[in-house]
């Protein structure tokens, strides 16, 4: 008897589908004994990714009892998230904005996947502003998000951190409700005072406490970049708003949080001129401070 399970389309498609019928069965998992015990073909490099179920870089029998586990019906596949939405003001929406260069990212990588990343922006709104306006919580209660993104005004983290709580627990319950997960949107200082990234992590930390929310470390991103090359500069001639290189290494740490990979080695550029040098510099710095700050917590 041949037992199988259709995928629908989602951002993992294919995966445990070794032979590409669009079941996984146990064609599939005969394949993956074989390769284990070096019997048959060679396997494609598809065929090696969709092998690699549980994506630990190793082929083995963990990799078979998933697939068997969800040939029973016993498991599914996590979906990598496709509907995300960005709520903040223009530290989010600055050079064309961030979710605009996450979607790129992702597409660059993924070209199967189809996400829809978008995002409701207003210069200097703060989260209680976004709380108080009907259109912001009709988009999250409308449901159909996988992620949705909170950040905070540039200086309230430190000036007012009281209100950031409160409205932060309001919104965040307010997207658990909906079905999607909260996540937070670790801001930078402002150039003239790099000092304040302490208390914007605390105050980020904190509110991600409280409404269970994984957080993109962006702020610990540009403190990392200026300690390793302080002469790259991510700040726009105010010293508050990002240049380009500084929504460019913010949509890379978004693009490592939200789809845990790294996005290290994607040739998608935010503008013309950024060279491959500063590129690859700025992945591997939004990986590293991801990761780094991955393990504090």
């Amino acid at each position: 008897i041949l037992v199988s399970i259709s995928l629908t389309q989602t951002l993992r498609d294919g995966l445990g589908d070794l032979n590409s019928d669009d079941s996984i069965n146990i064609l599939d998992v005969i394949l993956v004994m074989n390769y284990i015990i070096d019997v048959g073909e060679s396997f494609t490099d598809y065929q090696m990714w969709a092998a690699d179920v549980n994506q630990d870089g190793n082929i083995n029998v963990l990799d078979i009892i998933q697939i068997v586990n969800v040939i029973l019906g016993l498991d599914i596949f996590e979906n990598y998230p496709i509907e995300v939405l960005f709520i903040g003001n223009s530290y989010t929406s600055y050079n064309g904005g961030i979710y605009t260069h996450v979607e790129a990212l992702v597409t660059e990588a993924h070209p199967q996947w189809e996400p829809n990343i978008s995002a409701i922006v207003q210069g200097g709104a703060t989260l209680q502003m976004h709380w108080n306006n009907e259109t912001t919580r009709e988009t999250i209660s409308s449901g159909g998000w996988d992620i949705v993104v909170l950040q905070e005004q540039s200086t309230r983290p430190i000036e007012n951190p009281d209100l950031m709580f409160i409205y932060g627990e309001l919104l965040g319950a307010l997207i658990t409700e909906s079905g999607a997960e909260p996540m937070l949107f670790m801001t930078w200082p402002r150039e003239w005072a790099p000092e304040t990234i302490e208390q914007l992590d605390e105050s980020y930390s904190h509110l991600g406490q409280l409404i269970q929310a994984e957080i993109a470390p962006v702020g610990r991103a540009w403190e990392l970049s200026y300690l390793t090359d302080g002469n790259m500069n991510l700040y726009a001639s105010d010293g508050s708003h990002p240049n380009a290189y500084g929504t460019y290494l913010a949509s890379c740490v978004f693009y490592g949080a939200i789809y845990d990979e790294t996005p290290v080695g994607l040739t998608y550029g935010i503008i013309p001129d950024m060279t491959i040098a500063e590129r690859v510099f700025l992945q591997e710095i939004s990986w590293q401070a991801l990761l780094d700050y991955q393990g504090e917590e």
